[in-house]
């Protein structure tokens, strides 16, 4: 799989991306609203998760690669939540980039893509997205791709006690997203 963007190339997850995947989880401001830094180790056990993810369910984290240089900018996609709640039924959308990248719609550009693909090839019919209350630049995110707000919830793998313990819940319905984007979505990015 690989979807192409204005800027991006949206890659299926491999081996070969272990280094940036270990650089990606090694930055302290990448990693501020995550429980913590990952060792190395911890790195390619996450990706070795994901890599079963994408062989099990035909989608994962996808790396993101800048069309003009192949630089690695950090990695947006789909991914089923790993616990049990009244929404967990539904894909997730989420990312992670360097911050050297922010604040210029790349997260915006590639999560569009996703989004078409979870619509239009796994046919979706909704797709959220959680973050931690205090994670305000992701919330910016999901609100400039137009989902809606449902709810706060206390994360369950997270001390109630920690900071980052209380999420908030975004989802979007694929109706919504092809109004949106007047329908134009899959002519726009290849596959």
């Amino acid at each position: 799989m690989k979807l192409v963007t204005e800027r991006l190339n949206i890659l299926e997850i491999s081996e070969q991306d272990l280094p940036f995947i270990i650089e990606l989880n090694s930055d302290k401001l990448v990693m501020e609203y995550f429980p913590k830094i990952l060792s190395s180790d911890e790195s390619k056990a996450y990706l070795d998760k994901l890599i079963h993810h994408q062989k099990t369910y035909g989608f994962s984290m996808f790396p993101l690669f800048l069309n003009s240089t192949n630089e690695f900018v950090g990695l947006t996609g789909l991914f089923k939540p790993s616990f049990e709640t009244d929404f967990s039924h539904h894909i997730e959308i989420g990312w992670k980039i360097f911050p050297k990248f922010w604040g210029k719609g790349f997260v915006t550009e590639a999560s569009k893509a996703c989004l078409n693909f979870a619509f239009n090839q796994l046919n979706q019919e909704k797709i959220i997205s959680f973050t931690s209350k205090i994670n305000l630049k992701s919330q910016k995110v999901m609100e400039r791709l137009n989902m809606k707000y449902v709810k706060n919830f206390n994360h369950p793998f997270l001390k109630p006690n920690s900071l980052l313990s209380e999420h908030v819940l975004f989802e979007l319905e694929k109706k919504d997203f092809m109004i949106q984007n007047n329908f134009e979505v899959k002519k726009k990015y290849e596959q």
